[in-house]
């Protein structure tokens, strides 16, 4: 089937899978009436995910100053996030009766252009104001998608305590500019390393400890290049680096990717997983087409998923979800088919903003409710016999099976996640707008959100780069430091210093960057690869393999037999 994407980044004629087919059989769904392919299926998915650009409005409830993800200029209500998860407003008071004379996207737009929204996804947060969907911490600033954790700052994915500029991490500490570690401790610019210490610059490493430009060990210590020294000519070696210096720890970085450019790879990051097709999965069994996700079984084209069964089209469904598709931050409950940040649900269909409901169908901010439509309450036997005729309703429109169009988006498309995966020109964008308006009209009486933001996040022109010192020993005051605005050293995005931040520069005798932290995560996001699969040769035995690896990336790719012998 084409694609109906213009500008298709993914599979411009695509088919669906046998297990594919089984879940539209199981929801009743033709086939025949998916307009878009798996990837483009994601991108309409995650432009409803606005995760790090916070602005600053009003309260539409108190009229006090809020930080948000909504821009003032978006036509949505929003409420302190105190405010929407309190008692002092209702929203089955926003409850309507569904006429059946008109499209039910349509309709479900005016209800949440009416029904408020919370400002940020939080709870049970301490002095972690600047974060979102992100629960549970205490003393963090600036991290996204991240529960459990201590004074971390920057970081996305982690639950960790005293950790900086990283993503995905797990039960670490004192780690910097690192990514996909597990149980480990004062490890830097680093990735895929488990239960290490004292690591720089290395990739792929367990049990080890005090290593530096290393790949593929196990259990071995005082290493540099993999060849092992003494702890005196390690430390002597470290400290020559300089790290303290940014020049200094900008080239040891770069000599670390030169070094990797040398090394196998390998195809596809797999631990404890069986019959499953994707990156970075583990303890899954009979998955395909799936990234970063855990302990997950028989589930298709899910990514950031965590204990999930039987579930297609997810992302970040976690913590028991099954039986769910077209989920887009879900956690806990199960049995959800189109939902959008919605907690602790079940068996509930076309859901936003709900937490905490059984058996509604069509409604936008609800909490601890059952059986309602459009948030209005009805009887068991009243729900189910109008849930019936809802749809088949949405059936007769094309609307049954499909996540919301990008046009009903809380957010400007370069505000959300779908970007930093998915970039797109602005044209490019509005074209596969203008296709999902013309398989789902908007109303024409209503305003719609603005779709594109002209201006994010950047400098002025002819703004003097200011940069904080090359090197720690050049701080001669600290609150010089925490009181100066630098410059992005390209972009001219202003940026400060935090004082938990210095603190943590200090301690690990690291440099303070140059870079605004929104072109700091774009640098660690650029080494990801893309989440699609092309068809390569391994390249020591040239067997067949899928990876993510694209064909003309600049590393050494092995299968999973040549890359384990590579590295025993």
């Amino acid at each position: 089937m084409p694609c109906k994407n213009p500008h298709c980044p993914g599979e411009p004629e695509f088919e669906p899978t046998i297990q594919e087919r089984r879940f539209y059989d199981e929801f009743g769904i033709d086939p025949v009436t998916i307009p878009f392919c798996r990837q483009c299926r994601e991108i309409r998915r995650i432009s409803w995910r606005n995760e790090r650009n916070l602005f600053q409005r009003k309260c539409d409830y108190s009229g006090e100053d809020i930080w948000t993800t909504y821009h003032p200029d978006s036509p949505f209500k929003v409420f302190d996030k105190n405010i929407w998860w309190g008692d002092d407003w209702d929203a089955l008071t926003y409850g309507r009766d569904f006429d059946f004379e008109r499209p039910f996207f349509q309709q479900f737009y005016e209800m949440m252009l009416n029904v408020p929204r919370p400002s940020l996804v939080q709870a049970k947060n301490q002095n972690s104001d600047f974060s979102n969907d992100a629960n549970n911490n205490n003393d963090c600033y600036q991290v996204f998608t991240s529960d459990d954790n201590v004074n971390c700052h920057y970081g996305t994915f982690i639950n960790c305590k005293d950790c900086m500029e990283s993503e995905d991490l797990h039960h670490c500490e004192l780690c910097y500019d690192s990514r996909f570690c597990n149980t480990c401790n004062s490890v830097v610019g680093s990735d895929h390393c488990v239960n290490c210490s004292n690591v720089y610059f290395s990739s792929n490493l367990v049990n080890c400890h005090n290593c530096v430009f290393c790949f593929g060990l196990r259990d071995r210590k005082n290493c540099i290049f993999n060849t092992e020294v003494s702890p005196d000519v390690f430390m002597n070696f470290i400290m020559q680096r300089q790290l303290f210096r940014r020049r200094s720890y900008k080239k040891s970085k770069e000599m670390h990717e030169m070094f990797l450019e040398t090394v196998p790879q390998r195809y596809m990051y797999l631990l404890r997983t069986d019959n499953s097709t994707g990156d970075r999965l583990i303890n899954c069994k009979d998955c395909e087409n799936c990234y970063f996700i855990e302990e997950a079984v028989a589930c298709s084209n899910c990514t950031l998923c965590i204990e999930i069964k039987d579930c297609m089209d997810c992302w970040a469904t976690a913590y028991g979800g099954q039986k769910s598709f077209e989920n887009q931050t879900v956690l806990r409950g199960g049995m959800n088919f189109v939902a959008n940040f919605s907690n602790d649900c079940s068996n509930c269909l076309y859901i936003d903003n709900c937490q905490n409901c059984m058996d509604c169908f069509g409604c936008v901010g609800l909490k601890s409710k059952k059986h309602c439509i459009f948030n209005k309450q009805y009887s068991p036997e009243q729900y189910n016999e109008l849930k019936e005729k809802l749809i088949e309703h949405l059936k007769k429109h094309n609307e049954w099976g499909q996540f919301f169009p990008p046009w009903m988006s809380p957010f400007p498309y370069n505000t959300t996640v779908a970007n930093l995966y998915f970039p797109l020109e602005k044209e490019q964008y509005e074209d596969f707008v203008k296709v999902c308006e013309e398989l789902w009209p908007p109303s024409a009486k209503l305003d719609k959100n603005n779709l594109w933001m002209d201006h994010v996040e950047g400098g002025k022109e002819g703004v003097e780069v200011i940069s904080p010192p090359d090197s720690l020993f050049e701080i001669k005051n600290n609150e010089e430091v925490l009181t100066t605005v630098y410059t992005d050293l390209i972009t001219k995005e202003p940026f400060r210093i935090m004082g938990r931040e210095l603190g943590f520069y200090q301690k690990m005798k690291l440099p303070l960057p140059d870079r605004s932290f929104r072109n700091r995560y774009l640098e660690r996001l650029r080494c990801y690869n893309p989440r699609k699969l092309d068809d390569r040769k391994c390249q020591k035995c040239s067997a067949k393999i899928k990876t993510s690896f694209a064909e003309g990336s600049p590393y050494i790719v092995f299968c999973e037999e040549c890359f384990q012998n590579s590295i025993q």
